[in-house]
């Protein structure tokens, strides 16, 4: 079983990186993902998902969660340590580039409110990475450990903060942004 998870995964991996070899690039989502109808969804005014939903209260949840956003012309992931650190580059060409490193902007207020509240917290059109809830990604330290990227709303954290876990724990501040490529 592990085996043929790995594989599965790698294969996303390779199908990403071609996709963005040919089209020149990736889709990221604005805010972090939620849920409407056992849908995933990424919009201002939405509770991240982990936010007391058993079933995406895990890394895995949230997987599966995310490869439901899919449609004919794109492909939906989880996102990957790789396009996570592709978006915080692309961050530090613009103007918000200092807050690649801050830790003032976001939610630290010691509960989780829904996408976008936090005007301050957005780097480049792209909302939460400082505040709110960590993201789970598709990077991996071992076989039993992902990797969560940003801040959340108990602590103070920058955007490029790393942190992991097991992708069995169950906490309510976690969540994973969407991120789409062409077919």
């Amino acid at each position: 079983i592990l085996i043929a998870w790995e594989n599965q995964l790698q294969n996303e991996y390779n199908s990403m990186i071609e996709s963005v070899k040919k089209y020149g690039g990736f889709y990221v989502g604005r805010y972090e993902m939620g849920e409407k109808n056992n849908k995933p969804v990424s919009k201002a005014g939405i509770m991240p998902t982990s936010s007391g939903d058993e079933v995406t209260l895990t890394w895995y949840g949230l997987y599966a969660m995310a490869k439901k956003y899919n449609n004919n012309s794109v492909q939906a992931s989880m996102i990957w340590g790789s396009q996570y650190d592709s978006m915080l580059n692309w961050g530090l060409e613009g103007k918000d580039k200092l807050k690649i490193a801050e830790t003032e902007n976001g939610n630290h207020s010691n509960i989780f409110v829904n996408t976008g509240m936090y005007s301050k917290d957005k780097i480049n059109n792209i909302y939460d990475l400082e505040g709110n809830f960590w993201e789970w990604t598709l990077e991996a330290n071992t076989e039993n450990v992902r990797i969560l990227r940003g801040g959340h709303y108990r602590g103070s954290f920058s955007p490029s903060d790393r942190n992991m876990n097991s992708p069995y724990t169950t906490y309510d501040n976690r969540t994973t942004r969407i991120t789409l490529y062409v077919k």
